[in-house]
């Protein structure tokens, strides 16, 4: 329950993770691993492979999640921003 706490008060604003490189270099390639499998589908579908998704999907669900990793990404290792 303690290490819960500790999460949600890296979303207060003062507080970051101890090593915010770290966690932006993570941010970057999360950022990247997304292109790549938005990527991936377009270059699946050109070769005839047929997956479970099409491009609008995947590109609808890569974006929400790119999304949502970017600002919890953002929020925790900055001192400036987070929750009051």
């Amino acid at each position: 329950m303690e290490k819960l706490f500790a999460l949600m008060r890296l979303f207060e604003a003062g507080q970051a993770v101890a090593d915010p490189a770290l966690w932006k270099s993570r941010q970057v390639t999360a950022t990247a691993v997304g292109g790549v499998v938005i990527a991936g589908v377009g270059v699946a579908r050109a070769y005839g492979i047929e997956l479970p998704i099409d491009e609008t999907a995947a590109t609808a669900i890569a974006g929400g999640i790119l999304a949502v990793v970017n600002l919890v990404l953002t929020v925790v290792t900055s001192k400036k921003i987070g929750l009051k």
